[in-house]
């Protein structure tokens, strides 16, 4: 639905996204990966023409991006844009208004979300008056009161307490169920891990890795599998010999086992390992250890850095 290709920006002679494309397709979630300065805000300001790239193009629905198609976006900003001194209600109608919405689907949208997200009592409040979360709350129903078709999201989880992250969670889950466009910028691994059907990551301005998660994690694997054995640990080490480095190893207490992780060394199976490991103890359990997506985006961090172009 939302293509980019070779998107770059520079502020003051100094690259901040280098030739970046990403494709954000109905139905699913895109992850935006990458830690502070990675250029991931300059992508989705671009995305939502408040910036307009140096080089590359963006088109929606296969036509060059317009004005007029931004209006069937919805955009969170990392930095939130409320007016404090108005009223929930209100604030919620005039951004509606502002994509177009007639009034009375202003004000049927605006009440429908208060609704379904339990802030009903709040409608009158004045934003500075809210809780924080109760900010981010109206922020989130000002960039999906219109029904966009596309939603590009920096940070929605900001803010929020671990039941507010579950309600807006259940709300992204929705929106893809209908077959919404989401691109979802986030530091919580552990959210962009549940939620992500696509994952892409910058670091320093460049496209590191692109890919579903499930084949990532497959590209990625480090070779480690994680093992549950009955007997005396010295028997299993000798059994490894050569052909494998323990990572980790804690005794099972309940069960009377021991848990261990390993790594594959190189020129080795692990179909010849769990042979020899049979041989000196008894093997329980075993299964790969994928890495998750902390781990890759740890690993391009600390050992893949690019410089700017």
């Amino acid at each position: 639905m939302l293509h980019a290709e070779n998107l770059s920006k520079s502020y003051h002679g100094k690259c901040a996204v280098n030739q970046v494309s990403l494709s954000v397709h109905s139905g699913q979630i895109t992850g935006l990966l990458g830690p502070n300065g990675a250029g991931k805000s300059t992508v989705l300001r671009m995305l939502n023409r408040i910036l307009i790239p140096d080089s590359g193009n963006i088109q929606f629905k296969q036509k060059p991006l317009t004005a007029q198609s931004v209006q069937r976006f919805g955009y969170l900003p990392e930095e939130r844009g409320l007016y404090r001194k108005m009223k929930a209600g209100e604030q919620v109608m005039f951004f509606a208004a502002l994509k177009g919405l007639s009034r009375k689907s202003c004000r049927e949208q605006a009440l429908y979300w208060f609704d379904r997200l339990h802030l009903m009592p709040l409608w009158n409040t004045r934003i500075e008056q809210l809780s924080k979360g109760n900010q981010q709350k109206i922020q989130f129903i000002t960039t999906v009161v219109h029904g966009p078709d596309v939603l590009i999201l920096d940070e929605p989880f900001s803010g929020f307490d671990p039941v507010n992250v579950e309600q807006i969670t259940r709300e992204l889950i929705q929106f893809k169920g209908s077959g919404k466009a989401i691109i979802l910028s986030t530091h919580n691994m552990e959210n962009a891990e549940t939620l992500c059907d696509r994952i892409e990551m910058m670091h320093l301005g460049n496209h590191v890795i692109s890919g579903g998660l499930s084949e990532l994690q497959k590209n990625q694997a480090t070779h480690s599998y994680l093992i549950e054995y009955r007997g005396l640990p010295m028997a299993f080490a000798n059994a490894l010999w050569a052909s494998a480095e323990i990572l980790h190893q804690e005794p099972n207490v309940q069960a009377e086992t021991h848990r261990v992780i390993i790594r594959v060394s190189e020129g080795h199976t692990i179909r010849t390992i769990i042979q020899q490991i049979n041989q000196s103890v008894e093997l329980v359990f075993f299964k790969v250890q994928v890495p998750t997506l902390r781990e890759m985006f740890m690993n391009q961090i600390q050992n893949k850095a690019v410089p700017y172009a």
